[in-house]
């Protein structure tokens, strides 16, 4: 992940980023939006890409990343899958040169330490592997998974939340990243219980197919 501090000069990060104003960054505008709002996207992409452009060029003099290393997943596309905060012991170490960073595959391991594709041999005493994960849906019903369509990009829902084709079964905190997780998650709860006690009126199953395609095609348009 791009490594965002805590702070861009005497504004917390999360208030830029996780607001209406980082919102209106996002390079597509949201599928269900208006068509002023989407004219106004559009209007304003020079703007968004100047920002991009110097937001990724700060962060890489600030914590002294080299060109060859620098993180080659387009930094919009990093963020809205959670992106990452770094402390500010971070930037004091790089700028210590007391942290370095090395790019490489690991090829094998030594009794002292690891060796990358390139044949550079790194001493160390610990390895923290972070890897990360790839969901998998396979513990679901076959013929559940057939209506799903689930990929290695998750499951498309209504409201995140339920399927059409898929009765009684609905993912809460699954398919959605938000900056503020636990509150998405307690907001999905939340309407999932009011729909289900029908306090919430449900689209019909054609409505609800077409909402999830617009979000499908949203979506791979830039993330």
């Amino acid at each position: 992940h791009w490594p965002l501090p805590m702070r861009m000069g005497p504004i917390s990060t999360k208030r830029i980023l996780a607001s209406r104003w980082g919102t209106s960054l996002v390079p597509r505008p949201y599928y269900a939006a208006s068509g002023f709002s989407k004219a106004m996207s559009a209007a304003g992409q020079p703007m968004k890409r100047a920002v991009w452009w110097a937001l990724k060029k700060s962060l890489n003099k600030r914590y002294k990343v080299k060109k060859a290393n620098v993180i080659m997943e387009e930094l919009q596309k990093d963020l809205h899958w959670g992106g990452h905060q770094s402390e500010q012991n971070w930037k004091t170490l790089t700028q210590q040169t007391k942290v370095h960073s090395i790019t490489g595959r690991i090829r094998l391991m030594s009794p002292e330490g690891l060796v990358l594709d390139g044949g550079q041999e790194i001493a160390c005493d610990v390895i923290v592997m972070c890897t990360g994960y790839t969901p998998n849906y396979r513990f679901i019903d076959p013929r559940v998974n057939l209506h799903l369509q689930s990929g290695s990009d998750g499951v498309y829902l209504y409201r995140h939340l339920i399927h059409p084709d898929v009765k009684n079964l609905a993912f809460v905190g699954s398919m959605v990243t938000s900056a503020n997780y636990v509150l998405t998650t307690a907001l999905q709860a939340e309407w999932l219980c009011r729909a289900l006690q029908q306090h919430v009126k449900l689209p019909t199953a054609a409505d609800m197919a077409q909402d999830i395609a617009a979000q499908r095609a949203w979506r791979k348009s830039f993330m």
